[in-house]
C-alpha cells in the first residue's frame, strides 16, 4: 500500500501477505517529560506529608478532633495520590502506535495508547473532554474468520471520522489522522466493506 507522502501512516508487508497500517497518536512530545517530572516531584512531596499526617494521626498526643480532621485529610490526600501516579504512569509510559491489520481472513485492531497530554493538542478532545475517557485505555481485537464484506467501515464528514461496529461497540480508527489521511485509510478499508 503506498501511504500519501508526509502522512504519518506507515505500511509495512508482515510475514502469511498481512498488511499492518499504523500510526502514532499525538503523545505531547518532550512537553510531557517536564509534566511527568513534576509529577514525579509532587508525588515525593505526597510521601513526605502522607508519612507526616499518618504519623500525627498515629501519636497518642494528637486530639481527637485533629485525628478526625487528619483522617478526612489521609483520604483525600491518597485518592490525589492514586490519580497523580496514574497520570505519571500514562505520561511517561513507552507509548505504542494505533494499527489496523489485514491478514487473509482476520481483521487485527489495536487503538495503541497516548498520552492526556496529547488529547491537549487534540482539537477534538479540547471540544469534548469525555472523548478523553472513552480513548484512553487500549483496546486490542482480532475478529477471526473474518470475510470481506462483512464489517462495514463508515466514513463520516465534518469532522472526518472512520467508524465499524463489533457487536455492541463502536470503533474508531484513527480518532487523530488529519482528514486527508483519513479519506485515503478509507480507500484501503473499501475493499473490507459491507456493500450496499
Amino acid at each position: 500500500m503506498l501511504v500519501p507522502n508526509g502522512s504519518k501512516i506507515k505500511s509495512e508487508n508482515l510475514d502469511g501477505g498481512s498488511t499492518r497500517l499504523s500510526w502514532f497518536r499525538p503523545n505531547g512530545g518532550v512537553f510531557r517529560y517536564f509534566i511527568g517530572v513534576f509529577l514525579i516531584v509532587w508525588l515525593g512531596m505526597w510521601v513526605q506529608g502522607f508519612q507526616h499526617a499518618s504519623g500525627s494521626l498515629l501519636n497518642p498526643k494528637t486530639d481527637a478532633s485533629g485525628k478526625g480532621f487528619l483522617s478526612f485529610w489521609i483520604i483525600g490526600w491518597t485518592i490525589g495520590g492514586i490519580f497523580a501516579s496514574y497520570f505519571a504512569y500514562l505520561i511517561l509510559r513507552p507509548q505504542k502506535p494505533e494499527s489496523i491489520t489485514f491478514n487473509l481472513n482476520d481483521l487485527d485492531y489495536d487503538s495503541g495508547t497516548t498520552t492526556p497530554v496529547g488529547y491537549m493538542f487534540n482539537m477534538r478532545y479540547q471540544m469534548n473532554p469525555f472523548q478523553f475517557w472513552k480513548d484512553a485505555f487500549r483496546k486490542r481485537f482480532q475478529i477471526k474468520g473474518m470475510k470481506r464484506g462483512e464489517l462495514e467501515f463508515i466514513l463520516e464528514k465534518n469532522p472526518s471520522r472512520i467508524y465499524f461496529d463489533k457487536e455492541l461497540q463502536r470503533i474508531e480508527i484513527g480518532s487523530t489522522l488529519t482528514e486527508p489521511e483519513i479519506e485515503w485509510l478509507h480507500t484501503q478499508l473499501e475493499p473490507w466493506s459491507k456493500t450496499n
